[in-house]
């Protein structure tokens, strides 16, 4: 045994490196690729599994000559660490977006398709840019605009459309998380006065005004769930990859299906007729036969909707707050008054929510009741929920962890937005 003592050490000694490596080489900027960490942690996990069959094989030699239950149990041992390290190992260098950024892959992800320009946005140097001397047209917004995970910044709705009007100096000046506060601070001091500025909306644009919600204490229900990692998520992808899909897996497995009080509770708030229940139990066919065969008037419908998620969404609650979307909506109007002094044409796009739920049941509502706010203060909207519904695409979002929007669906946008635009264009 006194031989296998080196390679224990060894092997304590390299997972002390690796922890140490992991978060240092995951704290780089985006716009850096720090190659040498990756390819030193890689290295550092082959050390790892080097160690194992040294330190292992005697232990099990040993065992069999005595206990050969506990010489089984010590090869298992060795075949589930193996696995950990040669998982550890393709995670090193495996990219996948999600929508928090909250995960080293999500970062890997990042670091090899996430580059911005001199003057920090995602898109060609605007110094080139501006050179073109052409009419200008700007696309600002949050991630959506943004690209967040599009691994290609061509296959994006102001990329799409650059193409299609070469005419036309197309910026892109979206930022992951920026709200109205921050959009009105970027074009209010643009160095560039366009023609047309697009400007891409969703949930984050309003999320200021959450702090001034009434406290609710959040419950249990549909669409909810929430998990903390572990400490050893900081030291090891493993861990920190399962640890990002636990939530995700718990509401797949608990959350598409609905027991028989909630099923009565929605039964209930649709007022359907008992000859009109169904059997099924699953989450998106239950609220589609819900509101196909309500009794409400279907103006109804959004105020119902909109009662039931609410409490599960700051986001929408504030939407439903008149009084206080109310500071949201002023500040778009205030926007358009700057844009209108300065004869530049304001269009308003508000996305919504793109996973297979919302698009199923309560995205076309929400989308349709914003924009009628918006209309209502004499703002330029544009609905982008109908062209994307009418598509009928596998999936709209980047995949089951990311709900932005994805290329497909970034090609109906772009479609829309260029209809739209085309009598300016042509103008």
């Amino acid at each position: 045994m006194k031989s296998v003592r080196p390679y224990i050490i060894l092997f304590l000694l390299t997972n002390i490196a690796i922890g140490y490596v992991t978060p240092v080489m995951f704290s780089f900027k985006s716009n850096f690729f720090p190659i040498y960490y990756y390819v030193l942690r890689a290295v550092l996990i082959l050390i790892a599994l080097a160690c194992l069959p040294a330190m292992i094989q005697p232990v099990i030699r040993q065992q069999k000559s005595g206990d050969k239950k506990r010489g089984a149990s010590w090869a298992v041992l060795a075949m589930l660490l193996i696995v950990f390290y040669m998982a550890e190992l393709f995670l090193t260098f495996y990219p996948e977006t999600n929508g928090k950024n909250d995960t080293y892959c999500s970062k890997t992800w990042q670091y090899y398709y996430w580059k911005l320009n001199y003057q920090g946005f995602r898109d060609k140097d605007f110094r080139d840019l501006s050179a073109e001397r052409k009419p200008a047209m700007v696309f600002a917004g949050d991630s959506y605009t943004e690209g967040h995970g599009i691994k290609n910044p061509e296959d994006r709705v102001s990329d799409i459309i650059r193409r299609q009007f070469p005419d036309y100096t197309i910026y892109n000046v979206g930022k992951n998380g920026m709200n109205i506060l921050d959009e009105i601070d970027l074009i209010t001091h643009m160095p560039v006065t366009p023609e047309i500025i697009v400007l891409q909306t969703c949930s984050n644009d309003w999320d200021y005004l959450q702090e001034r919600l009434p406290v609710v204490r959040s419950s249990s229900g549909m669409l909810h769930a929430a998990a903390d990692g572990a400490w050893l998520t900081k030291y090891y992808i493993v861990f920190d990859y399962l640890a990002s899909k636990w939530g995700n897996l718990v509401q797949r497995l608990f959350e598409q299906r609905l027991d028989d009080s909630s099923v009565e509770k929605l039964y209930a708030a649709f007022r359907l007729s008992p000859e009109n229940y169904t059997d099924s139990r699953q989450v998106v066919e239950i609220f589609r036969h819900c509101m196909q065969y309500t009794r409400l008037p279907q103006d109804s419908v959004p105020h119902v909707l909109f009662d039931m998620f609410k409490e599960h969404n700051p986001s929408l609650r504030v939407m439903a707050d008149t009084a206080l979307f109310a500071d949201y909506l002023d500040k778009l109007v205030y926007l358009d008054g700057f844009c209108k002094q300065r004869n530049i044409h304001l269009l308003i796009v508000p996305y919504p929510e793109m996973d297979k739920f919302s698009m199923a049941v309560s995205a076309g509502y929400i989308n349709k009741y914003l924009c009628g706010l918006m209309r209502a203060r004499n703002l330029d909207c544009l609905d982008i929920y109908p062209a994307l519904k009418k598509a009928e695409l596998p999936s709209y979002t980047v995949n089951r962890y990311d709900n932005h929007i994805n290329e497909a669906a970034s090609r109906v946008v772009a479609a829309e937005i260029a209809k739209y635009c085309k009598p300016y264009f042509d103008n």
